[in-house]
């Protein structure tokens, strides 16, 4: 552990996050190095004189101090609500593209279902054609037989026997 890990004044492991670092570069705990400043203006470490003495008051630069730690303390915490929100946003995201793209598959295959669909359609439609061509076809052969019956009949009534 080397020196910068123990606070000169109380010889105790320094908590960087409530740490003084001075103009010297010395790290002290803010609370030891405050109830210094107020026996005495100069650093604990190489005497280098912070302050002359006047009408200093060490309860004003803690609240100032303080005041600073909440506004720390309330920009962390808004950082992590933005965090969280951002990672909110970034699952939404995904969700959505997984929904798009799984909604772009589905497509995919109604069109292939369209299409096959289109497909059957028009091969029944062709085979409903070619029937009805085939059924015209048989009725109009059906029509030159009943002509051809009525032919018959008729040269039988004049008593024409064609053989």
């Amino acid at each position: 552990m080397s020196s910068i890990d123990i606070c000169a004044i109380c010889q105790n492991d320094i908590d960087y996050k409530k740490s003084v670092l001075t103009s010297c570069n010395h790290y002290f705990c803010s609370s030891c190095f405050f109830r210094w400043m107020e026996k005495k203006a100069d650093c604990p470490v190489c005497r280098k004189v912070f302050r002359d003495k006047t009408n200093y008051d060490i309860e004003v630069e803690r609240d100032i101090l303080e005041q600073l730690e909440y506004e720390v303390r309330d920009y962390t915490n808004l950082v992590e609500e933005l965090r969280e929100q951002a990672f909110n946003m970034e699952y939404k995201k995904n969700t959505l593209v997984k929904t798009c793209f799984n909604l772009d598959e589905n497509i995919k295959i109604k069109k292939t279902e369209f299409n096959n669909i289109v497909n059957e359609i028009s091969s029944l439609v062709s085979r409903r054609n070619t029937v009805k061509n085939d059924i015209d076809k048989g009725y109009k052969y059906m029509k030159k037989m009943e002509e051809g019956f009525r032919r018959a009949k008729k040269r039988r009534a004049f008593g024409l026997n064609f053989k």
